[in-house]
């Protein structure tokens, strides 16, 4: 039977997050790079695939085991980081309580749009590959 309950070391792991993102990450934008060949390595080598919330990309997300999905919109007059949206929807799932824990070993991501109408992000990553994509994107 599973448990489908968030443990509390993550829980203390994703609080610890969220004030980073506040503090640190926040004012980063337009310095993390997507292609980073470390956080590329890491994706393959897990099977998680990140893509833009679209026909296309939800085709392809399919054949993954674990995959992203995620509003990429480029800020006006701003550098398109598409790390940097990436870790602010991650914050966003954790903070608004959209982060759900199906079975022992999954979470089931969701991030959405202030009024609640539209999913801005939404995914399925094992419980152990979150942390570690967290750690990857942010050492880009």
């Amino acid at each position: 039977m599973a448990n489908n309950i968030i443990s509390k070391s993550d829980k203390a792991k994703m609080f610890d997050y969220l004030g980073e993102y506040e503090n640190v990450i926040k004012k980063k934008r337009g310095q993390f790079d997507y292609n980073n060949k470390n956080l590329q390595n890491f994706l393959s080598a897990n099977d998680i695939y990140l893509g833009r919330l679209n026909q296309t990309c939800k085709k392809e997300a399919a054949k993954h085991n674990y995959s992203i999905l995620f509003e990429q919109t480029k800020p006006q007059n701003k550098t398109n980081d598409i790390v940097h949206h990436l870790l602010r929807h991650l914050r966003n799932s954790i903070a608004h309580g959209r982060i759900i824990k199906k079975g022992n070993t999954t979470y089931l991501l969701k991030d959405m749009s202030t009024d609640g109408r539209t999913v801005k992000m939404t995914g399925e990553i094992d419980s152990k590959l979150f942390f570690k994509l967290i750690d990857f994107l942010k050492n880009t």
